[in-house]
């Protein structure tokens, strides 16, 4: 490969030097420490504080029902206080309640820490989000700075994940017992890092902001905005889809071999990271990231329907389904993320850019809560589930592109590259 090439091919993964870059690192830190914690987590709770599977799923419910009431609090936080500062004294918290894990010892106290770790989690992340948000504001393309940021996301997540699996080999209640504590060590350097980024103002809600939005102060007041981040949010559920459901299904109820589903996931890893950038340009106006979004659910349709055909494919056949329908499904998954950062981007007023990323995030969490049990029923229990599935996000797209229409939705002209920076 020339150097050109190369060059090309690296400017896909790694940003140009600026608040981009300074953000890509700070995410692959952060990446790292959770993406560590993640993969080993299910062996921790259940080898190391002996939890049983159903406890640990209501664990999650309680974190993910926390995370849901705390969000609009934390929103119009940051929108009124320092997000930046939030943001590194809420990593510093999140360390310590990672060292509660090693604490562990009953369902109770399980419960404290889950909660206790997803509302603090929920409160460093709405202000993570204002301060990018205001930050890639100076960029040229705020769109594609988050692409770079999902990349750094990607690339941290797999890389700790193998770490963590050979640090299992031969050593695992050594490794389950450093698992929390890595994790908080990466947090407090997080917490550093954050410390040390360039200081982003908060602009104050004024009245060009008032009379240009026409929407009200409380983001969930607004509603037609609510309703495009709950259907948003349905079409986010190819999340739902490609961590759980495809994984079950393949393994249940298909022919080809269970050791196909990691390197699947490895398939997933590989084409994010290679073409999140590319995939995502085009989607930094309101048009442009309704197009994305349109085309993300378009493709999700059709990996559906590949999954209806591979489910009566023999063995030779499936496998190579499988290849092609995981593609598509990445691929699906890159437009409709692109989609979701342009239409936040184009919607939102700046003065209140952190409760309206907090509606946002409620919308994109809530159907997420139902649809393993949706999904779950029409793959296991009817025939032509995968097709209904396929239906639902042709169906959801038509509906957010006439949600859109709205005149509620009109893209803010409130100008944000206004928000200072200083070093």
């Amino acid at each position: 490969m020339s150097g050109g090439r190369l060059q090309a091919v690296i400017s896909h993964i790694y940003p140009p030097a600026g608040t981009t870059r300074a953000l890509y690192f700070q995410t692959l830190l952060d990446a790292c420490g959770q993406g560590f914690f993640l993969a080993g987590s299910a062996l921790f709770l259940t080898g190391y504080a002996h939890l049983s599977l159903a406890q640990i799923g209501l664990g999650v419910s309680a974190g993910v029902a926390a995370s849901l009431i705390v969000a609009l609090p934390a929103g119009w936080c940051v929108d009124r206080y320092e997000a930046q500062r939030i943001w590194w004294l809420a990593s510093l918290v999140e360390a310590l309640s990672f060292c509660g894990y090693l604490l562990v010892t009953d369902v109770p106290g399980y419960l404290v820490v889950v909660v206790l770790a997803s509302t603090v989690a929920a409160v460093g992340t709405a202000a993570r989000q204002r301060y990018t948000f205001a930050a890639l504001a100076q960029s040229s393309n705020r769109v594609e700075g988050l692409a770079y940021i999902r990349t750094a996301l990607n690339i941290g997540f797999a890389g700790s994940g193998l770490l963590f699996a050979a640090l299992t080999v031969g050593a695992e209640r050594n490794a389950l017992i450093a698992l929390p504590l890595v994790a908080a060590g990466v947090k407090i350097a997080n917490a550093y890092y954050v410390r040390r980024l360039a200081t982003i103002a908060t602009p104050a809600p004024d009245e060009a902001a008032e009379e240009v939005t026409a929407q009200p102060d409380r983001a969930y007041r607004a509603w037609p905005f609510v309703v495009l981040a709950l259907l948003n949010g349905v079409l986010l559920t190819d999340a739902t889809l490609l961590n759980f459901v495809l994984p079950v299904w393949i393994v249940t109820q298909t022919s080809a071999p269970a050791t196909m589903v990691p390197l699947l996931f490895v398939l997933n890893t590989v084409v994010v990271v290679a073409l999140q950038v590319v995939f995502s340009r085009g989607a930094s106006n309101l048009s442009g990231a309704t197009r994305a979004t349109r085309q993300g659910a378009y493709l999700v349709a059709a990996a559906s329907v590949l999954a209806f055909v591979a489910g009566h494919a023999g063995v030779a056949t499936i496998i190579l389904l499988l290849l092609a329908l995981f593609t598509v499904l990445s691929l699906g998954e890159i437009r409709l993320a692109a989609g979701d950062w342009g239409l936040l981007s184009s919607l939102a007023p700046a003065s209140r850019l952190g409760a309206y990323q907090a509606v946002w995030r409620i919308g994109a969490t809530a159907p997420s809560l139902l649809a393993p049990v949706a999904f779950g029923f029409l793959v296991e229990k009817l025939a032509i589930g995968w097709l209904l599935i396929a239906a639902t996000f042709v169906l959801f797209s038509v509906l957010l592109a006439v949600t859109l229409r709205h005149p509620g939705l009109k893209p803010s002209t409130v100008d944000v590259s206004d928000e200072g920076v200083t070093s």
